[in-house]
């Protein structure tokens, strides 16, 4: 099915895609492969477009930053995922260039992006609450990517009891300077091949 792209043209052109491979070996599973720090995650959650395979990602109560990670390699990476607001109104994502941790807010409330470390970020509406949001780093290798609640657009550490959540679905990491269309896997990492038009 065709799509176009009005980004820079009134008349639209047609959007072909790049061949990617999404590099998570689960990518809409969040019990399994990611390292689950002061979180719990609760699967069969309504998520984006009717689809009722998404989470809720709680934040246990006390200290300390509210997060799950993943490994990853190094090279220039974007990480995306569907974000929908809960109890609390921000999610945050994380890499790390140069051995410091560069992080991004998102305002799942408002659809806007707080402070923002990262190369390049974007948030896009997907109605009904559900926003993608991407962040692409200069990942160093050995350290990973991390998803995490905020309290606010700027702080990984909450105030109060640091309890509430957020909803999430449809994760991502990708070699490349963008983000691309979402690629499901389960169990292995899966490559798109370029699109054409003939």
């Amino acid at each position: 099915i065709p799509r176009i792209d009005y980004t820079d043209s009134a008349e639209g052109v047609l959007l072909l895609e790049p061949s990617r491979t999404n590099n998570l070996l689960q990518s809409n599973k969040f019990d399994t492969n990611w390292t689950l720090s002061n979180v719990s995650v609760l699967d069969n959650q309504n998520g984006v477009g009717g689809s009722t395979d998404a989470w809720e990602l709680n934040a246990n109560s006390g200290l300390g930053e509210k997060k799950m990670y993943i490994g990853a390699s190094s090279g220039t990476q974007t990480i995306s995922v569907y974000a929908k607001k809960g109890t609390r109104d921000y999610l945050w994502l994380r890499g790390v260039t140069g051995g410091f941790n560069k992080r991004v807010f998102f305002n799942l409330s408002n659809g806007t992006i707080g402070n923002d470390e990262s190369i390049s970020s974007k948030i896009i509406d997907m109605n009904n609450g559900w926003y993608r949001c991407s962040s692409v780093f200069n990942q160093d290798g050995g350290y990973e990517f991390q998803i995490g609640i905020a309290e606010d657009n700027n702080t990984v550490y909450y105030t109060d009891d640091g309890t509430g959540n957020i909803y999430i679905q449809y994760s991502q990491v990708e070699q490349g300077s963008y983000p691309t269309s979402y690629i499901p896997t389960s169990g292995s990492t899966v490559q798109r091949a370029a699109e054409t038009a003939n």
